[in-house]
């Protein structure tokens, strides 16, 4: 099965210290490809994954922004 997941744009996939959106994208992702699936998360540049990544925007858009205010 050819299966897509979006990933939200603010941190990469896995997030480095909080953002738990992302590490569930990234955890489902791990699994399907587990379980022989063909998998593809479109994510911000920067994410790491067992699935094929196709970066939507080539940074987080926390980087982008300089944080949250």
């Amino acid at each position: 099965m050819r299966i897509a997941l979006l990933a939200p744009l603010w941190k990469k996939v896995p997030p480095t210290k909080y953002g738990g959106t992302e590490l569930v994208v990234a955890n489902l992702a791990d699994g399907l490809v587990r379980l022989g699936q063909d998998v593809t998360v479109f994510a911000c540049g920067g994410s790491k994954s067992t699935a094929a990544i196709v970066e939507v925007i080539d940074r987080p858009l926390y980087d982008m922004m300089g944080g949250f205010r």
